[in-house]
């Protein structure tokens, strides 16, 4: 690598951690359940680990019936959203990830 492309990779990495990117992630569809640990705060376990996701605002996820998740691929990571589902009244809330952290 020349030292101009290699300045290029550290700035998109840089640019990218900074809006929260680089950021640990999961695969949405290996989610298998989850947990509501405390007020804007959902455990969701993947395979052998647990995943701990920091929402903003979410005044309905503890009632909550199931969740969902929107991103921009198939990886679960901070800037994407959580979809909060009522089966019985048939709505949904929407509430930003923050950060994930991994648990175990």
């Amino acid at each position: 690598l020349t030292m101009k492309k290699l300045f290029s990779i550290i700035a998109v990495l840089t640019a990218f951690s900074s809006f929260g990117f680089a950021n640990t992630c999961f695969y949405a569809n290996s989610a298998s359940s989850y947990e509501v640990p405390a007020p804007d705060t959902l455990n969701v376990r993947v395979g052998g680990r647990t995943y701990q996701l920091a929402l903003s605002p979410c005044p309905n996820l503890n009632w909550a019936n199931s969740i969902g998740f929107k991103t921009f691929s198939s990886w679960v990571c901070a800037g994407d959203q959580v979809i909060v589902y009522d089966n019985f009244s048939n709505w949904q809330d929407r509430c930003w990830i923050d950060n994930i952290v991994q648990l175990k």
